[in-house]
């Protein structure tokens, strides 16, 4: 191992786990310090063989089980790709074993699980974060110190709307896919809590009171729907009031024939900041300032970051996903869930197209340009009068709020799991 080299272990070589190995094999050497992957663990291993075959190349140690990832003493850090059901009970075991942990988004299915995990990380006094890529983009403590010193006024209100197409090659990919529960944990599972948690997380995180804060969730109005034949939603409109007295739109669907956005925008008394992959642009009477962001460089930077956590040297100016920060984005999904069943929505009211996957997507017509009329206008998906199989939204208030209760039951459940 290269010398001053920090070890690390992921926990998988499959799907998403390959990729997490693979930005460490490229990114973990440039660190500083220098991260170097030793080992890596599935109880599957027998079926990856291409996997074990190019990690054993790269020197990589293959376990079946993850305690004895965890019993190598060379081993300070583990990085947790794991399906949303296994996040706290893997973060718990880790921290046990005395690793530092960087656990895949989201932090949790459930607030008491998130609220579990910063227990269990408070008993080890070992670091926690979690693999919100954007958060560890250099441009987001750049933009959100602009907005701290005032580059466009007070915050008003903030927005998020986004359209990404998911079929039944999307919900077919694993066991958890668009379920509530699996396996005796709750999941969640929905554009809020998967594809695009990320972005509700991002947002809530610039609306917060310091560098470092997020704003949380005080209160949630949610209307939940389901084109798809899953348990939980596909298609979320939710206003969420925070404790920074500033409402945010989130507006996120799965069931839709063209991709679209994430489209950010921050509304403040002197201007506007608008955000996409590829920029944020800070529009005030000043005229436009165009900030870039290098997308393809966000799992150099999380790799990066979490070499500086490793070492404990994290600058002032460097933020990363704490449990604190991530534990909002989870707050926000339990209050969704528990201010509305999900509606189904007919057969009669989407179209079915196939997909690049030549499998096939249900998709509500016209969902796009709805979404745009919500946003401009600041009003509820079932406010535009656009379509039969909206319900006015449920609200549910956050204040104090610690258990999730397991939600209003969906209207029609689809093979779920006692």
């Amino acid at each position: 191992m290269k010398e001053g080299a920090i070890g690390v272990g992921v926990c998988g070589i499959g799907g998403y786990a390959g990729t997490v190995a693979k930005y460490l094999l490229q990114h973990g050497p440039t660190a500083q310090p220098p991260l170097r992957l030793l080992a890596a663990c599935d109880p599957n291993r027998s079926k990856l063989s291409e996997q074990v075959a190019r990690l054993r190349e790269a020197h990589v140690e293959i376990y079946e089980d993850f305690n004895q990832l965890l019993a190598r003493p060379d081993i300070k850090g583990v990085w947790l790709p794991l399906p949303i059901n296994l996040h706290r009970p893997f973060t718990e075991k880790a921290l046990a074993a005395g690793k530092f942990v960087m656990c895949e988004k989201p932090v949790a299915g459930c607030i008491d699980d998130a609220d579990a995990m910063i227990a269990a990380r408070d008993r080890a006094r070992l670091p926690v974060l979690i693999g919100y890529q954007d958060v560890y983009d250099p441009t987001t403590a750049q933009v959100k110190q602009m907005m701290l010193n005032g580059v466009i006024g007070k915050l008003q209100r903030t927005s998020l709307q986004s359209c990404w197409p998911r079929g039944e090659w999307y919900f077919s990919r694993n066991a958890w896919a668009g379920r509530i529960r699996h396996s005796g944990a709750w999941v969640l599972d929905s554009p809020a809590n998967n594809a695009l948690s990320h972005y509700i997380n991002i947002t809530l995180m610039m609306m917060g009171r310091s560098l470092h804060e997020s704003a949380t969730p005080t209160a949630v109005e949610a209307e939940l729907y389901r084109a798809a034949p899953i348990e939980n939603y596909d298609t979320v409109c939710a206003r969420i009031h925070t404790d920074v007295d500033v409402p945010f739109m989130v507006l996120l669907t799965h069931a839709c024939a063209v991709e679209t956005g994430p489209l950010f925008r921050f509304y403040g008394e002197k201007g506007l900041i608008e955000r996409d992959n590829q920029c944020y642009r800070i529009i005030t009477d000043q005229g436009e300032q165009v900030i870039q962001r290098d997308h393809v460089s966000m799992p150099r930077y999380l790799v990066h970051a979490w070499a500086r956590n490793l070492a404990g040297t994290l600058g002032p100016q460097d933020t990363v996903a704490t449990l604190e920060i991530a534990r909002q984005q989870t707050l926000a999904v339990c209050g969704f869930s528990e201010a509305t069943p999900v509606y189904e929505i007919s057969d009669d009211q989407i179209t079915v197209t196939p997909d690049r996957f030549e499998t096939l997507t249900r998709a509500i017509p016209g969902i796009h340009d709805a979404f745009v009329q919500c946003e401009a206008q600041d009003i509820m998906l079932h406010e535009t009068g656009r379509f039969a199989f909206t319900r006015p939204a449920g609200r549910f208030d956050l204040r104090g709020y610690h258990h999730f209760s397991g939600g209003r039951t969906p209207t029609t459940f689809v093979t779920a799991e006692k």
